[in-house]
């Protein structure tokens, strides 16, 4: 099921916050986005309840080495190989954003998360 809906604040570019409408697919009830990484078309989660945005391996370029260690919603840890710095698209809006890297039980490219979801000011 795809419904029109508003990403409340999805993140800036310098002072710029950007509010978009952009399309929501439901799968199984999880709202997800398209998004374009490296010119293909990528699935991610929106998560509010996420405190990171994160990454599948593989998805963008080799992840640089992270100290940050968060966890599931389970309660175990997450196991990350990494963190990047990914250039991605929503419809025709271009994004700067930080991404965890680690394998996560979902057939989705990623998860984004509270962090580009809310407004951030100077």
């Amino acid at each position: 099921m795809e419904v029109t809906a508003a990403i409340f604040i999805l993140g800036y570019r310098q002072e710029l916050s950007v509010i978009l409408l952009v399309p929501v697919t439901l799968d199984h009830g999880i709202p997800t986005v398209a998004v374009k990484i490296q010119r293909a078309e990528r699935i991610l989660i929106v998560d509010s309840g996420s405190s990171c945005s994160l990454l599948q391996q593989g998805v963008a370029e080799v992840p640089l080495e992270s100290k940050f260690e968060p966890f599931g919603v389970t309660r175990d840890s997450l196991d990350i190989v990494g963190e990047q710095q990914v250039l991605f698209q929503i419809g025709k809006v271009n994004f700067n954003h930080s991404f965890l890297v680690c394998k996560l039980p979902t057939s989705a490219d990623g998860i984004i998360g509270l962090p580009i979801l809310t407004r951030r000011t100077s």
